[in-house]
């Protein structure tokens, strides 16, 4: 069916040289039901040398580690799945995944504890 782009960004890189290429394109869509998605586009690409990497909405694109210290969690970031293959894919957006309040989309490797990568939510 019909999708509406509510807010969308451009992925660059953080923490170059040694971190995984990360980049591609990414929007906050909505179906003609209502529900909201996070969509990957086909230009999406990242390092999976470790299996996975998380996908947080986040306040900043400062790092993921720093951000949820001190029980602020909930406030400074919102964890929504993890990704473990480049390309098109969609992230159910429903329930306590809203975007609202957040301005980035921030790719996180939690073994290495480093953002790869971040996109400004507009």
């Amino acid at each position: 069916g019909a999708t509406t782009v509510l807010k969308a960004g451009t992925i660059v890189q953080q923490n170059a040289p040694g971190t995984p290429p990360t980049s591609g394109t990414l929007s906050v869509i909505q179906d003609s039901k209502g529900t909201q998605f996070l969509k990957l586009d086909a230009s999406f690409t990242s390092g999976f040398s470790t299996g996975t990497v998380a996908i947080y909405f986040a306040k900043t694109n400062g790092e993921i580690k720093n951000q949820r210290n001190g029980g602020t969690t909930a406030t400074n970031v919102r964890a929504l799945g993890f990704v473990n293959k480049a390309g098109e894919q969609y992230i159910n957006l429903t329930g306590t995944n809203s975007f609202t309040g957040f301005s980035f989309v921030v790719f996180y490797c939690e073994t290495a504890e480093a953002n790869f990568g971040s996109a400004p939510l507009n």
